[in-house]
């Protein structure tokens, strides 16, 4: 999936600058609303970051990139109607970003497994370990530094590494993120209503509601760590706990597309012990986890060069788009979606009057853009030499404005 910078942006870039829901001033300037929308923009990926209170949602984060996707939404609206929600109440834009999150992820999932790579059965694939996560925080980077928004792209260029404030409710992701100890009452229980209305698995799970806080509350400290987070061992703690790469074999995400913390430690309570800097692997996984601040200009990471690629699931038909393309199709993809569902909370349009939200939305799985029962077998796939940065040791080079010079022809391809 996409990484938690470029969720948030996307779904702020569509509510604020594309349907005119509200400004930016509005919607920074209300904590309650911004949490939502960042919150909601994640999508299923909090429960891939329970894995460190139980009873853990873990296995949610499975079912949802799996299937269903669309039928949860439209679950979640069925709530909002119920309930008289407004459309612009956290509720609603929760739900905004979250059927928004659905979008990017069938978009972009493909462009970012073909060039990210993954561990399979080749041992020679085991160099791609960790990518997946570090390419996803090069596009984090690329396109916050690239997307016209409601409080400038530098802000968020800088806030994404910690540096200096932005015009948000808190100096960082996290604090957007973080609305307290227990996520928002009536988001969880939308949230709780839409996966017991479509996952028999889950409708008479008596500690459902249990592990959808869980999940919130271990990203609290997963988005902490990742701020925390540095390229090398000199600016971090020296005893700081490295989180470990863990993707079930039964999940629904990409192989190596996930790094949560482990019970050894998180960012709330490092833990000591063996997995400090003298471990090679702990310095890769570090790396992984940083929104860099310098990038060798080598590889062409946005495709701005129009290269031939090819979704990994599918070999026979070559593509070329670059990732201003993609953003700007997860754009029009999205808000062609939301649209009918914005009217229907409005009062402008009947609720019977847009019955095919699990259409609209999908219920396939969110690997692909291809339809299918289940999720498609990746084959192909063309890796950029993400895993030398990786490398222990491996100083990158550059400045921060060398990599703001470095994407700024992307730009001109977000729209």
């Amino acid at each position: 999936m996409p990484a938690h910078i470029s969720h948030s942006i996307l779904t702020e870039d569509l509510l604020v600058n594309h349907l005119s829901l509200f400004s930016g001033k509005e919607l920074h300037g209300d904590s309650e609303r911004s949490s939502a929308l960042v919150n909601g923009a994640q999508g299923p990926d909090i429960f891939y970051h329970n894995q460190r209170t139980m009873p853990s949602g873990l296995l949610i984060g499975s079912l949802l990139h799996r299937r269903g996707y669309g039928s949860v939404s439209a679950a979640m609206l069925e709530y909002l109607l119920l309930e008289e929600c407004s459309p612009l109440s956290p509720e609603a834009i929760y739900l905004y970003g979250f059927i928004s999150h659905g979008v990017m992820d069938r978009i972009m999932h493909p462009y970012i497994n073909y060039f990210s790579g993954w561990i399979n059965d080749d041992d020679n694939s085991r160099m791609y370990r960790d990518c997946h996560p570090f390419f996803e925080r090069i596009i984090d980077t690329a396109l916050a530094v690239s997307v016209p928004s409601s409080y400038g792209a530098d802000d968020m260029m800088w806030s994404i590494r910690g540096n200096r404030p932005r015009h948000y409710s808190g100096n960082m992701f996290s604090a957007m993120f973080d609305r307290g100890e227990t996520m928002h009452p009536g988001i969880h229980r939308m949230l709780s209503h839409g996966l017991r209305s479509v996952f028999s698995r889950l409708r008479n799970d008596g500690k459902l509601e249990t592990r959808i806080q869980n999940a919130y509350a271990d990203s609290r400290g997963f988005y902490r760590f990742c701020e925390e987070a540095k390229a090398t061992p000199e600016a971090s703690a020296p005893q700081a706990s490295v989180p470990q790469t863990s993707v079930p074999e039964t999940s629904g995400t990409e192989p190596g597309g996930t790094v949560s913390l482990s019970k050894r430690g998180s960012a709330d309570a490092p833990a000591e012990g063996k997995h400090g800097w003298e471990d090679p692997g702990a310095s890769r996984r570090w790396k992984a986890l940083s929104h860099p601040d310098r990038l060798p200009d080598g590889p062409d990471y946005a495709n701005l060069n129009r290269s031939t690629w090819y979704d990994p699931c599918d070999g026979e038909k070559p593509r070329r788009e670059g990732l201003g393309e993609l953003y700007a199709r997860s754009l029009r993809e999205a808000a062609g979606v939301l649209g009918p569902i914005i009217s229907i909370l409005q009062g402008a349009d009947p609720p019977d009057h847009y019955p095919g939200v699990p259409d609209s939305v999908g219920d396939h799985g969110l690997r692909s853009s291809l339809s299918g029962e289940t999720p498609c077998t990746m084959v192909h796939m063309d890796p950029l030499p993400l895993y030398k940065m990786l490398e222990p040791g491996e100083d990158l080079p550059g400045s921060p404005e060398d990599v703001e010079t470095l994407f700024a022809p992307l730009r001109k391809r977000i729209r």
